[in-house]
């Protein structure tokens, strides 16, 4: 196992046990590792942080009121719950970094396309862990009965669609940048 393997499986071990402390701290923590393992690691692909946390505080920014308490998070700032905003770039860089290499397509919309595909079935396993097995929810969801047999996405069904339109259109941007980048890379 090279470095890189056995640091993310510290920091990932390092979340876990963080969980048992504080959900806010864990939160907060695992943004601060990838931070740091993009520094580390992919340097490259630092860029992204920028879409990332756009993602978040404008979803955040926009959402407000649906996102206004937790039962596990607490942590505001200016009134915006943090945890939704660092949550979407922890979850968008963690696919970009660790997920995302694994796919290898010669036009960038076919990377786009199947990782959008496997991003929204994964989307789907961290709301059944989050909210079936961490007991996160969401304030404003108790007045939604969420989707039938999997009882997950308790939010309007605009803020359901709004869940998986924000992970595909990261993911399409960063594999149209990377398709940049590696073109400009092979002609110097």
């Amino acid at each position: 196992m090279n470095c890189k393997a056995v640091t993310w499986l510290v920091g990932l071990g390092t979340f876990l046990l963080l969980l048992k402390i504080s959900y806010d701290v864990a939160v907060i923590t695992a943004t601060l590792l990838i931070l740091g393992f993009t520094l580390v690691f992919d340097r490259n692909k630092l860029w992204a942080w920028i879409p990332a946390l756009s993602v978040g505080i404008i979803f955040v920014l926009v959402i407000r009121d649906m996102y206004s308490s937790y039962n596990v998070f607490t942590l505001k700032i200016r009134g915006l719950m943090l945890f939704p905003m660092l949550a979407w770039a922890l979850m968008l860089m963690f696919w970009y970094l660790v997920v995302e290499p694994y796919f290898h397509h010669d036009k960038w919309w076919r990377k786009w396309l199947t990782n959008a595909a496997l991003f929204c079935a994964g989307l789907i396993v961290f709301e059944i862990i989050g909210y079936h097995v961490l007991d996160v929810r969401l304030g404003a969801g108790s007045t939604y009965p969420g989707w039938p047999v999997l009882d997950i996405f308790h939010a309007p069904w605009w803020m359901q669609v709004a869940y998986f339109f924000n992970g595909i259109a990261f993911i399409g941007v960063v594999a149209f940048v990377d398709n940049i980048l590696r073109r400009r890379t092979r002609k110097s």
